[in-house]
This record gives structure tokens, sequence and C-alpha cells, in this order.
């Protein structure tokens, strides 16, 4: 039965390659089901075989009770404790506790994500880490060719099974990390041996291959945040070699002299390539291109700097009190933070709802409070203390500081997903079963009675954790995956069914109400709020109604998110720009509230003005896209828009309109292109100003040539006309 508990575990190394297209978010899902079934299985088959089998029931204790007395065990306790803890405090519990389908994370998701901890650290034995990690180089091999096609293809960043070139980076990086404690095993094995067989050779020379294919792929996804770590790590490994390798040789030079120079060698190779960083040869690296390019004033530098800023107002308790200081705003209630102190300085790079800091650090101090921060970097500064509070060389140990430094520098500038996690927590396992080894806790005879007791308290433990894994599995996954299914094949198949029909059919996927509800019904809602528009029929009228009300069922569960709020409004606006003005009001008023979670978002004034505008409110239109605009002069969007309101109010307000989306133009250039808005707002100016014989027509006709470079002919004419004085007239259409 060990040996099938075991096996089971094996098939969590293969989560990275699960990707099910029959779900949202299907490079999310299939892993989540997978392992969500694996875990559920394996906790069933443990807690029967702990209570059939007492010597196993024993063990499991003096296993247990070893786990957690080392360091790192404890702190990864410790953090499921602070989990715990903040998603009872947090904003929004129900997300805090299920998580969403795109992450599959929420305290729900970390205690499938705890027990693979558990599993692995109480059951795996030496042979057992080696099979686990073969298997992860195996599934290596088959992603990086997999990516390697697709970079052949012309992929920019090739992402794999992941859906996401980062994770894929992260999945290579584990690779490096088993085919160095693969490598190292078979290596002892030859040796002790005095002997090499067939399997030692080929693990002698596949690992060093496979290792060399995932840092190539690792480069092709150009993620600079795992290059950066990898940088760093190699920094700290040598420094470790340098430090603990004086009594240790490779030929005649100790380590700590070899690793001094290699140390050398490293400094002045990333001295070299930063200061000709500029010129072309980085420029055809993969990986080098893009680190390049990184400095503190790019794009995706700044984002990143602003979320660390938002981070710290959404806990500084002079803004929120102690409580949100302590233990946060809860699990995957990280965008109720973003949203409430946004800044809007961040639309000067992009536009996008930011669900995480894009920083591991900021993530769990926004969700889990300094407390858990605390604990969270326990867990970091533990594993750094196994490995050096002994100055004792050891590869394995130089292998755990590589991926552990270049595993917490990379995740400095991203965040844990499903797709990273099981790695993380085997990871942490392996480290703990290194420093015991297979010398577990064994009490002495006269701790018998209290080792029984332990070993039965441990056992009852495991079975209400497997029955509510069951529970977990039935109605909290199998249930809103079941309803995502059926949703999407509905999709495809509605326009065979009358409204009746369709609400009949989606009773069962609306009800139960699961965490699956906010992407089924907000999806729902996008994909028929424009049907009115294109047929102006009753019962699809009716079917907007129907699903806007099921989003305004949400956000009676749910009303923190400004994001479901804006959903709703856009979905009351498409009925009143088709020509049902009464829910122009109610759109309005959507906006509203979802204003009132997030005030300073650009985005929400855009919508709110454009509902007015549709509305010949003008005047009202124009002071919201004004205040807009002053929440960040240097937005160019802002500008545009309002540019645009003020050329849709009428002539008035041309020369302000002109103004306004010159300025953005200044500002951004590149919002110009194929924008049929704009392109009507400069036609109008165009016409205007010409006919006015002012000089402004040829700005108009300058920036017309750049978006519709197929009308140029008839602009060059217009231009010509200007520049000469002549002022020759032109009907336009």
């Amino acid at each position: 039965m060990k040996k099938i508990l075991t096996w089971i575990l094996y098939v969590l190394a293969i989560v990275p390659l699960i990707v099910a297209k029959g779900y949202f978010f299907p490079y999310i899902s299939g892993k989540n089901l997978l392992i969500r079934w694996v875990i559920t299985v394996f906790a069933v088959l443990l807690a029967g075989y702990a209570w059939y089998e007492k010597d196993f029931r024993m063990e499991l204790a003096a296993k247990a009770k070893a786990l957690f007395k080392n360091p790192v065990g404890l702190f990864v306790g410790l953090f499921l404790l602070a989990n715990s803890i903040s998603s009872f405090f947090a904003v929004t519990p129900y997300r805090a506790f299920f998580g969403d389908i795109e992450r599959g994370e929420g305290l729900l998701g970390l205690l499938f994500f705890f027990f693979v901890f558990v599993g692995m650290g109480l059951l795996f034995e030496h042979k057992d880490w080696i099979r686990f990690f073969k298997i992860s180089l195996g599934v290596a091999v088959v992603m990086f060719f997999d990516a390697l096609i697709d970079f052949m293809h012309g992929v920019v960043r090739p992402a794999s099974f992941t859906g996401n070139p980062i994770y894929l980076a992260e999945v290579f990086l584990f690779a490096l990390f088993a085919a160095g404690v693969v490598f190292w095993d078979h290596y002892k094995n030859s040796k002790r041996e005095h002997i090499k067989t067939g399997l030692d050779l080929f693990w002698l020379i596949s690992t060093p291959i496979i290792a060399a294919l995932s840092l190539w792929g690792i480069f092709i996804t150009e993620t600079r945040g795992v290059i950066l770590g990898i940088g760093a790590s190699v920094g700290v490994v040598l420094l470790y070699a340098w430090w603990a390798g004086k009594h240790k040789k490779i030929g005649s030079q100790s380590v700590s002299k070899i690793a001094a120079w290699l140390l050398l060698i490293l400094v002045v190779c990333g001295g070299l390539f930063f200061a000709t960083k500029n010129i072309s040869l980085w420029q055809h690296i993969p990986g080098l291109d893009r680190l390049t390019h990184a400095t503190f004033t790019d794009d995706s530098t700044q984002t990143r700097l602003i979320s660390a800023g938002v981070s710290l107002r959404a806990v500084s308790p002079s803004l929120n009190g102690w409580q949100k200081f302590l233990v946060g705003w809860g699990p995957e209630n990280f965008n109720i933070a973003y949203n409430t102190y946004y800044n809007p300085k961040y639309f000067e790079y992009e536009n996008k709802w930011f669900d995480r800091a894009h920083d591991k650090i900021f993530d769990v101090l926004v969700m889990n409070g300094a407390i858990g921060l605390v604990v969270y970097l326990g867990i970091w500064i533990s594993l750094l203390w196994l490995v050096v509070r002994k100055r004792e060389f050891s590869f394995t140990k130089l292998v755990i500081l590589f991926f552990g430094v270049a595993y917490f520098v990379q995740n400095l500038t991203v965040f844990d997903s499903i797709v990273t996690y099981v790695l993380w927590f085997a990871f942490l396992a392996y480290v703990i079963h290194e420093v015991s080894g297979d010398r577990w806790f064994v009490p002495s005879e006269r701790n018998q009675d209290k080792q029984k007791v332990l070993s039965n308290t441990l056992t009852a433990v495991f079975s209400i954790t497997a029955l509510f894994f069951v529970y977990a599995l039935i109605f909290w996954t199998i249930v809103p995956f079941s309803q995502m299914g059926s949703y999407l094949e509905l999709i495809r198949s509605r326009a065979s069914m009358s409204i009746t029909q369709l609400e009949s059919a989606f009773d069962p996927i609306l009800h139960p109400y699961t965490y699956a509800q906010d992407v089924i019904r907000t999806s729902f809602l996008d994909n028929v709020r424009d049907l009115y528009q294109e047929t102006k029929r009753e019962d699809e009228k009716q079917l907007i109604l129907f699903a806007a009300d099921q989003v305004h069922d949400l956000l009676v569960r749910e009303p923190n998110s400004p994001r479901y709020w804006a959903d709703l409004g856009n979905g009351y606006d498409a009925l009143g720009k088709a020509g049902l003005t009464e829910y122009f009001p109610l759109a309005q008023e959507a906006f509203r509230q979802a204003q009132l979670h997030a005030p300073r978002r650009q985005d929400l004034y855009y919508a709110r003005a454009y509902n007015l505008a549709f509305q010949k409110k003008y005047d009202e239109s124009i002071s919201v896209m004004q205040q807009a605009v002053a929440l960040d002069d240097k937005v160019a969007l802002s500008h545009l828009y309002l540019g645009l309101v003020y050329v849709s109010s009428g002539l008035p307000n041309y020369d302000l309109g002109f103004e306004e989306l010159q300025r953005s133009m200044e500002l951004n250039p590149g919002l110009y292109q194929q924008n049929q808005g704009t392109i009507a707002a400069y036609y109008t100016l165009l016409q205007y100003y010409y006919n006015k014989h002012d000089a402004r027509a040829k700005d108009c006709a300058l920036v017309l040539e750049y978006m519709v470079p197929e009308k140029k002919a008839g602009l060059d004419m217009i231009i010509k006309n200007i520049d000469s004085g002549v002022w020759q007239y032109i009907q336009f259409k």
C-alpha cells in the first residue's frame, strides 16, 4: 500500500503538462482538477491504511513529529495558519476561502497544496524523490520541444502547456534543480560501486543534456525574472562554495579557490554585459535581448513599482487600521486592496485589472499582512539556515541553494501559480528530507503510550481531512467545473433556443452558487449584451436583462469588485445605446458603484462619461472626463476621450476638442492606429477648420494621413491647398 501511495504522488510531477480545453482558463483548470483528484484519492487511501495498519500509523506519527519539528516544516504549517486567519478576517471571506477559477488558489487550494507537502514529507524516501525528479525531467523535455516548435514557428515567447512563458521558465528552473539531484545521485552510485551501470551512464549523460535544454528553454521564454534569479543564485552558490569548500578538492585545487576565481569571472562578465548591453550582438540572443531593455523606467518595471506603492498604502495602519496591517485583506482579495488604492499613474503604461502585485513579497503582505509575511520569510530563512548552519561543502546543499535563491529572486517579479505550487512544496519537503535523511524520530519504549495517542489522533485528523477533500472535490470542484463545461457548451448552441428554453437550461448552470459563478455570469452578460443592438428582437432584450440579473445577484453576494459593477453597467449601457434609453440611468448607477470601490481608476470615469454623452448630457460628460484627466495629466487615453466628447458636443467645443486630441497624440501616437471614433472626430475638425481657412486644418490632415494612409492622395491635395493659401473649395463627404 505504501508503494501505491507514493506512486499516486508521482502523478503530481506531470501537472505542468495538463490542459483542459473544455473549461475557462484551460491551462489552469486542468491542472487544478488533477491536483484535487490525486490528493483526494491519496488522502482517502492514506487514512484507510493508517487505521488498518498499526505499524504504519505509528510510523506516520513519528515522521509527522519530525517533519514539523524541522524549522522549514514548522514555518510551512504556520503559513497555512496565517492564511486561515487572514481568510477569517478577509474583506470577501467567500473568495478568500474558495479562490477563483483563474488562479485555483484561495485557502481551499492552499490546503490541497499543503497536503502535497505533508504526503511527500511523510512517505517519500530517497528512491521516491529520485523517481519524482526523473519524471519531472521527462516533463521538462516534452515541454522544451513543444516550446521549441512554437519558437521555430515564430512565437516570440512560447508558453507550451502552461499558458504563460513565465510559468514555463519556472518549470525549466525546477528541471535544472532536479537534473542536479539526479546527476549527483547516480554519480555517487557509480563511485560507491566502483562501476557505472548502464542506468548510471544514461543519467550521467542525459541530466547535463536536459539541464542545458532547460536553460535554453528559459532563454527562449525571455523571462527576465528567472534569468536574473539564475544569475543571483550562481553568485550565492559560488559564495557558499568559497566559504564551505576550503577542505574539499577538485583535482589539486580546493573548491574555495575555484569558486573564488569563478566568482571573479562572473562579476567581470556581468559588468561587461551591462556596459555593452546596447550593442547589436545581445539583441540577437533570446532572453538577453529583453534583459538589455530592463531599466527602472521601462513599462514593466514601472508598473511593478507602482504596484509596490499601492501595496504599501493598502496595509498602512494609518489608512486602514492595525487589522489589515497584521493579517491583511485576505487571500484572493488583493484586487480589492489594489483598486481601493489604485494609482492613476498606472494608466500611463497599461490599463489591466491587477489581481496580484507581481511580487510575491507584496502579494503576501497585502493578502496575509505583516504576520503572514514574517511567516513566509521564515520559510526561506530557515531553509537558508539549514543549508549553511554547518561549514561543510555538499553538492546537494549547493543544488538546494541554487534553486532556492533563484526561485525566491524570480518571485520578486512575479508570483506563485498552480503550475509551480506543487514543485515548490515538493522542494520544501525534499529539503527537510535531505537534512534529516531516512533516520526519522523513533520513540523509546517508555513513550509508547504517548506515541499511540499521537498516532491515533493523527489518523483521526487524516480521516477528517480525507472526508473534507472528498466533499471539496465533489461539491467545490466537480460541481463548479461541470457548470463551466455546461455553460460553454450552451453558449455554442444558444442560437437554436428560445429565451424560455435558455432560462431553463441555465438553471443548473447558475445553481448552486459556486466559486465559478463570477466567471460564468460576467462572461454570459458579455456574450449577449450587444444582441439587441443587432436584431431589435424582444427575446434578445429579455436575454440581456436575464444575464444582467445574474450579474446583479453576483454583486449582492460579492459587492466589493468594481469590475463586476462595470460589467453590469456595460450590459445596461448596451441596451441604452440600442435605443432603450430607460436603461442608461441603471448603467450610470452601476458605474457609480464601481467608482465607490475604485475611486481613482480612469476607465470607470470613461465609462460614465460615454454613458452621459450617449444621453446628450455633454456638460456632465465633459465634467466627468475632466476629472479623469485631473487624476493624471500624462495619460494619453484621458485626453483622447475628453477630446472626443468635446467634438461630439458640437461646434462651441471644437477648439477644446482639437487641443485635447493633439495632446493625446503627443503623449502616445500609438492610440491613433485605425481608431474609427478618432478618425471621425478629425474629419469633423478638418472640415470645420478648412472651411474657416484655419491652419489647424493641416494638423488634422496630417493626423488623418497617419491613421488612414489609403486616403493619402486626397489629404495631400488638401495640405497643398493650405500651404499655398488657395483654400480651394472641397466637397467633404
